[in-house]
Order: structure tokens, then sequence, then C-alpha cells
């Protein structure tokens, strides 16, 4: 059966799975930046959930531990001109909703992040105002940090 969305997705978005949950999630992106979409497996559609993102999304990283989902990073388009950000959003299914983390200690867009041994690497990416963040880009946050 051919898979049926609704929504209108662009670029920029990002789709992880919770492990625990086996839910796929599909959050931000140009048109949608502050929303979270999840597939749902059983009607093979996509579907809008209620649980907005705090700040709009597009560029951004998304990983997963166990039963929580953690957003880093993001490149907002404005009237003049672009921003971006340092923030982190991490979202648990008991919670119904995105919660503010701790945030990185430099801003980026179009990096990446994994957990290892309960840590959030988020690894390079971009802020033109920054170029170095390239040359040692890597930090990582704390699993306890993140949503303490």
């Amino acid at each position: 059966e051919e898979s049926k969305l609704d929504i209108t997705l662009s670029v920029g978005f990002k789709v992880c799975v919770l492990k625990n949950t086996n839910q796929i999630f599909i959050v931000g992106g140009e048109g949608s930046e502050n929303s979270t979409y999840l597939y749902n497996s059983e009607k093979n559609i996509i579907e809008k959930t209620d649980w907005n993102l705090k700040i709009p999304r597009i560029g951004h990283s998304l990983c997963s531990e166990d039963n929580y989902l953690v957003c880093t990073g993001t490149k907002v388009k404005g009237p003049e001109g672009s921003t971006y950000g340092s923030s982190v959003e991490v979202f648990r299914p008991e919670w119904n909703e995105w919660r503010e983390g701790v945030s990185m200690n430099s801003e980026r867009y179009d990096h990446m992040s994994v957990v290892s041994n309960h840590k959030v690497f988020v690894i390079f990416g971009t802020d033109p105002r920054f170029p170095e963040i390239g040359q040692d880009g890597v930090e990582y946050i704390q699993i306890k940090q993140v949503y303490n």
C-alpha cells in the first residue's frame, strides 16, 4: 500500500526511532519548523502530533536512547537573516511534550549527534560566524544534564 502523508516536508527535518517503542519520529524542517510527526505503521501514514518543539528547528540533529529523544541546535530564518541556536530539547513519551534541556556550548546547525555511554555527542556542524567549529567541533552533554 502506498504511504499517505498529511504533511508537507521539504528540507532540514530529522528522523529518529525511539528505541523502546519502535516509533518513528519526524521533527522540524522547513515548513514544519516546530512540529513533531509520528509514523503510524498500522495505517501506513505520517500523522502530526500535539508535541510541538519550543523553538523552530531546521538543520538540527536528533538522536535517541532508551525512552527519550534529544534535539540539538537549529538555524532559524527570519526577516533580517538567519539566527543559530545552541538549545537542546528532550522528549519522553510519559511527558507528552518537549522540554528544554541544557544548552550546548556553541551554536550550530547541519551537525550530527549520537548517544554513547550516556552522553550526547554533537559533532561538527556550521555557524558562519564561527568557522572554527569544523576544526574541533565535537562536544558532549551528559544524559543526566540534558533533562534535569
